[in-house]
């Protein structure tokens, strides 16, 4: 059960890019499990990004502490026992399911979600590989109601342990599970509340963990040959970094493929660019780190005679004028990082200069891909 609570987080990080699961009935979510004499959980939901804390108990008293995330790349597994803790990470199932997505035609897209309907009304992320196997027998599902959600309860036979889950209808999220005589249930579920800010900082000592992502390069390739007929890549170098949408004075503008190039060093330089029609994106910024791993947790001015951030469009361009660049997380591979604060807007005039005005630009996440 422990497992299973860690699994549904696999596909969260994608958002309106993600090509497997439906949009969430709500913007943020805390759920609460009952707690039992071996276990306690609390789960998260934030937009694009889910956290899930669970607590083993033995005798009464807390034997560890495990806490699973992501940052919209990567997957973290946190785990405390006896005062020591360990931190691993690996790219999610459902980066590698994007990438193959983006690479069909649009009649393949198409069939693709045809198909992905039918494959839920008996299966989800959470159930993992073996669920997708003939030797599993998998009842129709039935609905009932937990915490006031409507969910389809799904019995499994053929595997090792039977298994009953109910799934809050039209999510990939459970909100309770049976079996081997244990009981698993929400008993509260709290839509649009705050979450915690320190949920979903990556740490910066996390290890790559191969076992766990050769599974999910499994389960990806076996989702993806279901639902489309063919052989996926699966191949963390194919993976695109995920689209961004950005509100510009009430406008949403979305920009794909953002990359990132850094220098390290005493005069390190980073830069984030993102080419499109008919928005771009160019970011410069200066930084004193020895390697990118030290960027994480690091944060940046962005002004208009400093590091530099701008948004250029047709015959106008968005210039970051006092505004704040967060790194969320840095690899070699992907960076994560997010932009807040105020902005100037630039419209080009048939005559004169340039029409100048305070500007409305929510703050937003970028992922990127190194060059």
């Amino acid at each position: 059960m422990r497992l299973a609570l860690g699994l549904l987080l696999l596909l969260a990080p994608l958002g309106d890019e993600n090509p497997l699961i439906p949009q969430y009935p709500f913007t943020s979510a805390k759920i609460t499990y009952k707690k039992t004499p071996f276990m306690g959980a609390v789960a998260w939901i934030d937009g694009s990004r889910q956290g899930c804390r669970t607590t083993l108990y033995r005798k009464g008293e807390v034997q560890s502490e495990k806490t699973v995330f992501t940052d919209g790349t990567h997957l973290y597994e946190v785990e405390s026992r006896g005062g020591r803790s360990e931190a691993k990470k690996r790219l999610h199932l459902g980066a590698y399911l994007r990438a193959d997505f983006a690479g069909l035609d649009e009649t393949s897209k198409t069939a693709f979600l045809q198909k992905r309907e039918e494959l839920w009304n008996t299966w989800s992320p959470v159930f993992g590989v073996d669920w997708l196997k003939d030797k599993v027998q998998i009842e129709l599902p039935k609905v009932e109601k937990i915490c006031g959600r409507d969910c389809q309860v799904i019995a499994v036979k053929g595997l090792p342990m039977a298994l009953t889950y109910w799934r809050w209808k039209g999510t990939d999220i459970v909100l309770k599970i049976e079996g081997g005589g244990r009981t698993l249930e929400a008993e509260g579920v709290e839509e649009d509340v705050p979450v915690p800010a320190d949920l979903f900082q990556p740490p910066p000592d996390a290890q790559e963990d191969p076992v766990e992502a050769r599974f999910d390069q499994d389960l990806a390739k076996e989702v993806f040959k279901r639902l489309c007929g063919r052989d996926a890549r699966a191949n963390p170098s194919a993976v695109a970094a995920p689209p961004t949408t950005i509100k510009l004075d009430g406008q949403s503008v979305t920009l794909s493929s953002f990359r990132f190039n850094a220098m390290t060093g005493d005069e390190g330089m980073l830069e984030i660019t993102a080419e499109g029609q008919p928005w771009s994106f160019h970011l410069v910024a200066a930084i004193n780190v020895q390697n990118l791993q030290e960027l994480t947790g690091k944060s940046f001015p962005l002004t208009e005679d400093g590091n530099e951030a701008s948004l250029q469009g047709e015959n106008v361009h968005y210039a970051a004028k006092n505004a704040t660049l967060k790194i969320v997380s840095a690899s070699e591979k992907a960076l994560v990082a997010s932009i807040s604060g105020s902005w100037m807007r630039y419209e080009s005039q048939d005559e004169g200069d340039d029409k100048v005005s305070d500007a409305k630009v929510e703050p937003f996440q970028i992922t990127a891909s190194g060059e």
